[in-house]
């Protein structure tokens, strides 16, 4: 690592936490898909993702236009690689079908 010879790079999984080391300056930065839980934390968007939904060929939900407040009160399961398990945001500011 010649062009950076001071710099150490360290790959963890993910945490549902904030990191402590981050807060005691340990770790100068994280790289996640989660907002801080804490106020202390800075923190800033640097990209975006998309998510994709399967149903089954003649699911009821597809009897009529699929629009946010019908996806929104529709039972959903969520596959994390991670493992966390959260549940999401269904604020129709946010959301598009």
């Amino acid at each position: 690592m010649a062009d950076a010879p001071r710099v150490a790079l360290r790959f963890l999984t993910e945490s549902a936490d904030d990191t402590a080391d981050l807060r005691r300056g340990l770790v100068d930065l994280e790289i996640g898909s989660a907002v801080p839980g804490s106020s202390d934390i800075a923190h800033e968007q640097v990209g975006t993702d998309a998510l994709v939904g399967l149903a089954r060929p003649g699911h009821p939900l597809f009897d009529n236009r699929l629009d946010v407040p019908r996806w929104a009160a529709a039972h959903h399961i969520t596959v994390s690689r991670r493992g966390v398990s959260a549940t999401a945001s269904t604020s129709s500011s946010r959301l598009t079908v």
